[in-house]
């Protein structure tokens, strides 16, 4: 292993959908090192080498080049470590995977993170995001190439990002530390102290528990994590929905070759038949026990006002809950207190569902967001003051 800069830039190596933005706030979380949305820094430097290349008739990998846009870019972080108080700064985009010996070249002292996440689960995940199309998440140019086959098309994607990433952690095997998926989300009491060791950060025995209950800036990444209070593990087997007859026979044969490579278990001829072989034998975390299934709705919306605490924002949501017969409940939020009134009234926001789909969201079990993109959820009005609602 190479000898650590204390002060050296991290820069996460995923793909789309393979939970880069919860590594994303587990970094974030440490006093250390502050890590915002996608900045694409490894795009930046291409534009940057190229367009000094052009003003200075140079070449575009000379040492000149890239000491100008290390000096560009450790300008702009500088700034960005000002305003957060961080003493290091991580960028987690998902084209660095595109640029990796340009990005090498212009910090040379950087620690990487190779982030990765089994096959299936990151098709299945990347289908359910892209319900109004591909291009948010880099899938745009690989399902243009196979209109037809929506997974085979994410598959190459994850397929040629993988190669890519395990190509560059063998070549820089000194300066990269590899991080899976399920076990972060399995097994984070563990894969994050490893993790802080190998960047050279303190420890922080409190880290994990305090993931979700400080502010992270937002922007580009994945928008359900806005929603999310724990590190949840109900995302991992999902791709077990994908039928085996979806996935070509190159495709399969490719996916299985890097999934060994990085210990993960064949996508075999009884995908359709057996359990998911990427979930561990150990139970998935349950919900708050204060949340009972039984629950009506003025008891429900009571125990999300109290997992809200004080809120900076006053207003009125209502909340019409379908499956009882268009019952409307009101929560009305005045001067930091939130009131729970039965009846229908003027608010500046609504929000329909029924009533089994807020018991789960609160216990944990059901992501907002999700609901909402499936159509599950329907809100109008003020956004702002229902998101803050559920963002608990």
């Amino acid at each position: 292993m190479n000898a650590i800069n204390n002060n050296a830039p991290i820069f996460v190596v995923c793909c789309s959908r393979s939970g880069s933005t919860l590594l994303r706030y587990v970094l974030d979380s440490h006093a250390e090192v502050g890590c915002p949305p996608e900045l694409h820094l490894g795009e930046l430097c291409k534009t940057l080498s190229w367009t000094h290349a052009l003003i200075h008739q140079s070449e575009k990998n000379s040492e000149l080049t890239r000491q100008r846009c290390r000096e560009v870019i450790d300008g702009m972080m500088s700034d960005y470590q000002s305003r957060v108080g961080k003493a290091r700064w991580c960028d987690k985009s998902i084209s660095t995977v595109d640029h990796l010996a340009l990005v090498r070249s212009v910090f040379p002292d950087a620690r990487f993170v190779c982030l990765y996440r089994n096959c299936m689960d990151v098709v299945h995940s990347g289908m359910e995001v892209s319900r109004f199309g591909y291009s948010g998440y880099g899938f745009s140019s690989f399902v243009s190439k196979r209109p037809d086959n929506v997974v085979a098309a994410i598959m190459d994607y994850w397929c040629d990002k993988t190669a890519k990433a395990l190509a560059f952690e063998e070549r820089e095997s000194g300066s990269v530390h590899r991080v899976q998926y399920e076990d972060l989300v399995f097994y984070p009491d563990q894969v994050v102290p490893a993790l802080l060791q190998f960047l050279g950060m303190s420890p922080d025995p409190g880290l994990v528990e305090r993931i979700f209950a400080i502010s992270h800036q937002g922007g580009p990444g994945d928008s359900n994590i806005v929603f999310t209070r724990r590190i949840e593990q109900g995302g991992v087997g999902k791709g077990k929905a994908i039928p085996l007859r979806q996935i070509p026979a190159e495709q399969l044969q490719r996916a299985n070759v890097l999934l060994a490579r990085l210990g993960y278990a064949p996508i075999g001829p009884d995908w359709d038949s057996a359990p998911s072989p990427y979930l561990p034998a150990v139970p998935l975390a349950g919900g708050s026990a204060a949340v009972q299934d039984d629950m009506d709705p003025g008891q429900m919306l009571t125990l999300l006002c109290g997992l809200i605490g004080k809120s900076s924002q006053d207003g009125a949501i209502r909340f019409v809950f379908d499956d009882r017969a268009d019952e409307v409940w009101r929560i009305v939020l005045e001067n930091g207190a939130a009131a729970v009134v039965r009846g229908d009234a003027a608010a500046d926001c609504e929000v329909r569902l029924p009533l089994p789909l807020l018991v789960a969201i609160g216990q944990g079990q059901a992501n907002p967001m999700k609901l909402l993109n499936a159509g599950k959820i329907h809100i109008s009005g003020n956004g702002d003051l229902a998101r803050r609602m559920f963002q608990v």
